[in-house]
């Protein structure tokens, strides 16, 4: 690119056009998963492009180049804070990077106009400025930038749901009615009863011979009916 071509930081309403853009770097990058990639499958279920990266070199003189039409960004007037130092004092280049350590620090992402295209959403990640004995009037920065992928989230409500009827329910339950234990009516089992008694020790063996008499007269009467 021309030395005299020319990019704008468009950040806060405010853009900043350098004197001089020396050179653009450009970087698209595809990363590629290392796990094979079976056959018939789609390769970009596989695959995604880093945030977009740009690299560049340019230079803030002392003494504008292009000429200051309205407001200059770099002039000490438009900068709000400068410490210590006197406003008076302050070069175009100390303000221009005074300018863009903040947009760093502040982490706001901004638009990167190029030569090659429009940047959306770009943060500085690393800034360097050089001077020496010849350029003591002079910045000569190099920036790096990436783009910030900003994705928005939104928030569904849901009806309320119904309330569903049970699947399964138990079966009411039946009255019965009341049970009483059956009449023992047969001399065999009033025996294996007394017998049983008697072998536990509830009764003497003189009671369940007295009751088995009593259960077969009570018998024979009820058959004699």
């Amino acid at each position: 690119m021309a030395g005299n071509a020319r990019a704008w930081f468009l950040a806060d309403g405010t853009a900043l056009s350098f004197d001089t853009n020396i050179r653009e770097m450009h970087a698209s990058e595809l990363t590629v998963t290392d796990n094979p990639v079976e056959t018939g499958v789609v390769v970009s279920d596989h695959a995604y492009m880093q945030p977009d990266r740009l690299d560049m070199d340019a230079r803030v003189s002392d003494v504008s180049i292009h000429g200051v039409n309205g407001a200059d960004p770099f002039s000490s007037t438009e900068i709000d804070d400068f410490g210590d130092v006197s406003l008076s004092s302050v070069s175009r280049s100390q303000a221009a990077w005074k300018i863009l350590t903040d947009l760093q620090r502040s982490a706001q992402p901004f638009q990167v106009q190029t030569g090659l295209k429009l940047y959306q959403n770009m943060v500085i990640i690393s800034l360097s400025g050089t001077q020496d004995k010849d350029t003591a009037n002079v910045l000569d920065f190099h920036v790096t930038l990436r783009a910030i992928e900003i994705v928005s989230t939104q928030t569904v409500t849901f009806p309320p749901r119904k309330p569903k009827k049970p699947s399964r329910t138990a079966s009411p339950k039946v009255s019965s009615g009341e049970k009483s234990a059956d009449p023992v009516t047969s001399p065999q089992s009033a025996s294996l009863l007394l017998q049983s008694l008697w072998g536990a020790g509830i009764v003497s063996p003189q009671d369940s011979a007295n009751a088995g008499a009593q259960l077969a007269a009570a018998q024979a009467a009820g058959a004699g009916q």
